[in-house]
């Protein structure tokens, strides 16, 4: 029997059920006893299980018609389970991985599950799956140092694993790339980042984005020189890892700044950071923009007028060449800008309370296929925290919200949208008694309000 009680909710004619938070969506007519701005999920999934790994927690893919789950738990060292739903939120398989699962990906016809053990021996370990419990084939392989996967993307007959790799006293990290066959076979090993300068110093670089392209991988990551802050280098590779380009400049950006890499059509993307100051991030957010080669196109400073030093949590390139991007400020004051290809901003749209479900600022954006995009926030309060989802059109405005609120210290563990819209949210509340509640949620793209929400 799986170690996992499962207790599928759907929302049947408009009926509220509170305490998993689900919604009711406004009929035409309706108005009167309404609580206009919330959503119904199509599905909800509410698991109870152990507690689960802090480091880490919990990945998502959609794949065929319905999500694939990967979370990892505390109760036995370096273990996950990798569950499969189809789109009615059945369970079509589970199985247990002896490694900490935090990377699925979609590989030709199946898709891979990546996993990671640090101690000793060190190793890292490749699953493909083609739908079904038994994969397909499965490669572990033994690293120097404990790595943590990044992305993991298919170049012409190679896989190239990324990830960043940290010595077991954890004094130093570098950008390391595993190249391997499409079946997995090791090929080469590169490793990037300079050794600590003298004795006592510690000199990092971190992944922080990559993405596929044609037939290389893009790599954007930050250096860090003592626990501070630093530049940030991006650099592309081939099925080979020989470099193709890489762009650098000096720039010292904070350390623990909110990153965001948007890919762009042109096989660029858009670059976002704080500047440092002594490895403190103050004044308002850097925008990068560099093309398919890695030149840069342009530089701008994200400066709004009605509030303090705004950092971008979240952003995105639409399909008509525009970025959405959502920024947080002191204050609180959280807006998000629909910015035009050369970094002005077009429109800014003002995020109330009440849409943020009481969160500090989104920390994710996804595009939708029925046009705008959807926005994620977690309220992590100790007595009690929300899972919060906005829809907005094109132009900012809202359509639909849904958040559930339960007693523990909320966090998104990831998010995708699938092909017809169909949204789904991995989450838990971690309770101070060590049990940890997740979430599965399914929501469809029809889920539409007849009135935006206030």
């Amino acid at each position: 029997m799986s170690r996992t009680t499962a207790l599928k909710v759907a929302c049947f004619g408009g009926t509220l059920l509170a305490a998993l938070g689900c919604g009711r969506v406004i009929e035409p007519g309706e108005e009167e006893g309404v609580q206009v701005g919330l959503c119904d999920p199509s599905q909800e999934w509410h698991l109870v299980d152990e507690q689960l790994d802090e480091r880490a927690g919990q990945s998502l893919l959609w794949f065929g018609d319905g999500p694939v789950v990967a979370t990892q738990f505390t109760t036995q060292n370096n273990w996950s389970s990798v569950e499969r739903f189809d789109g009615r939120g059945d369970e079509l398989f589970r199985k247990d991985i002896s490694q900490r699962v935090n990377l699925l990906s979609k590989v030709g016809d199946g898709f891979l599950a990546v996993g990671h053990g640090d101690g000793s021996p060190r190793r890292t370990t490749l699953e493909y799956h083609t739908g079904g419990s038994s994969f397909e084939w499965r490669v572990a392989f033994e690293t120097e140092e404990d790595v943590w996967p990044a992305g993991v993307y298919q170049v012409d007959d190679a896989l190239l694993l990324i990830g960043t790799q940290e010595t077991y006293s954890g004094a130093d990290k570098d950008l390391v790339v595993y190249g391997l066959s499409d079946r997995g076979e090791p090929r080469f090993t590169r490793v990037y980042g300079d050794d600590p300068p003298t004795l006592g110093e510690s000199s990092d670089e971190r992944v922080v984005g990559s993405y596929a392209f044609e037939n290389h991988v893009v790599i954007v990551s930050q250096a860090w020189l003592n626990g501070s802050g630093g530049p940030v280098k991006a650099l592309a590779i081939n099925s080979a890892g020989e470099l193709l380009w890489e762009y650098s400049d000096t720039f010292q950006y904070a350390r623990g700044t909110s990153w965001t890499v948007a890919p762009t059509s042109d096989g660029g993307a858009l670059i976002t950071g704080s500047p440092s100051t002594g490895g403190v991030g103050t004044g308002p957010g850097r925008l990068l923009r560099l093309d398919g080669k890695g030149q840069r196109l342009w530089v701008q400073t994200l400066n709004d007028p009605d509030i303090e030093d705004p950092e971008v949590t979240a952003s995105v390139q639409l399909p008509d060449g525009d970025f959405f991007i959502s920024a947080l400020g002191w204050g609180p004051a959280v807006r998000s800008y629909r910015i035009d290809p050369q970094g002005n901003i077009r429109s800014t749209i003002v995020h109330t309370e009440e849409q943020l479900a009481g969160a500090p600022g989104f920390t994710r954006v996804r595009l939708m296929p029925g046009g705008g995009v959807l926005l994620s926030s977690e309220l992590r309060e100790l007595d009690g925290g929300t899972l919060n989802l906005l829809r907005v059109d094109n132009a900012g405005q809202p359509l639909w919200q849904h958040r559930i609120d339960r007693p523990g210290t909320a966090f998104i563990g990831d998010l995708v949208v699938g092909p017809d819209g169909q949204v789904v949210m991995a989450g838990r509340f971690a309770k101070q008694d060590s049990v940890d509640e997740r979430h599965v949620l399914q929501l469809s793209d029809a889920c539409q309000l007849e009135h935006a929400a206030p």
